[in-house]
């Protein structure tokens, strides 16, 4: 869809993207699936990418028109320092080659068939491709990503065909073969030149947030031109203690007398009752 790379236009996430190239030319015949790429798209933002860039990720997916395969393409944008894009490369690169450790989270039965990953001086592009199973879920994945920047901004985008074990051999080369058509959308004559930082190479720093503006001269203060007006203390007095309640102990008393009076009724009536038996 030519919609991943026209928002990252939007917020000037790529300077040099064409927004009229899609992402990948997917297979003939295969149909994208608008509600499956929007919930890729928010997974895709829920997480850090480059090492905690500010970024902004967008997706595709394309369904077989058999059951049996389907392409995912996910992109991801961001602002990366020049003293950072090798790292940040590593990161991007790290992040598909350890989705077999996070799928093995899930369970026993992931094989890793073969991972490979390469720097292209001549087209300024890492690229990583890999390959697995799930043997339990009888899956098998192939994905490619490629990882390209210019002078301010760095793309990465990453395809992966899931495909049943077994399935028609068709759709799975077909879908493979789309995954060489993966286009990060920054054109070749504005790329820099990138490389790959060592594996264990930390993350780059995430960028620190530019300094607030100085506040407003002349003007009301708002929630926006980040001034601080300090107040006073407010002196918040303490409730004065209610007075205790006296009513269980006259409920008390109360029953205390009625017992004596009957007691004492009972008293008297015993005594005119042997007075009475003594006159007859």
């Amino acid at each position: 869809m030519k919609r991943a790379i026209a928002m990252m236009l939007l917020i000037g996430a790529v300077a040099h993207a064409d927004a009229t190239r899609p992402l990948v030319k997917a297979p003939d015949g295969w149909k994208a699936d608008p509600e499956q790429a929007t919930a890729l798209s928010a997974k895709a933002n829920a997480l850090s990418h480059f090492g905690g860039a500010r970024s902004l990720a967008t997706a595709d997916v394309f369904a077989a028109p058999e059951p049996g395969a389907v392409l995912f393409v996910t992109a991801v944008a961001a602002k990366v320092a020049p003293d950072a894009r090798d790292a940040s490369a590593r990161v991007a690169i790290d992040e598909l080659g350890d989705a077999t450790q996070r799928a093995s989270l899930a369970g026993s039965g992931i094989v890793v068939d073969s991972w490979e990953t390469k720097v292209d001086p001549a087209t300024k592009e890492v690229r990583g491709t890999l390959q697995w199973r799930d043997t339990k879920a009888g899956t098998q994945t192939n994905a490619r990503i490629v990882i390209v920047a210019d002078a301010e901004n760095m793309v990465a985008v990453t395809g992966e065909c899931v495909t049943a074990v077994g399935g028609p051999k068709p759709l799975v080369d077909a879908c493979v073969a789309a995954l060489g058509t993966l286009d990060p959308g920054i054109d070749p004559a504005t790329r820099v030149d990138l490389a790959l930082a060592a594996p264990g190479t930390a993350p780059p720093e995430p960028a620190v947030p530019a300094t607030p503006p100085p506040a407003k001269v002349g003007g009301p203060s708002t929630m926006s031109d980040a001034t601080h007006v300090p107040m006073a203390p407010i002196q918040v007095s303490r409730p004065e203690k209610p007075p205790a309640d006296r009513r269980p102990v006259y409920v008390g008393f109360g029953i205390v007398i009625l017992a004596a009076i009957f007691w004492w009724n009972s008293r008297r009536r015993a005594r005119f009752e042997k007075d009475e038996e003594a006159d007859e």
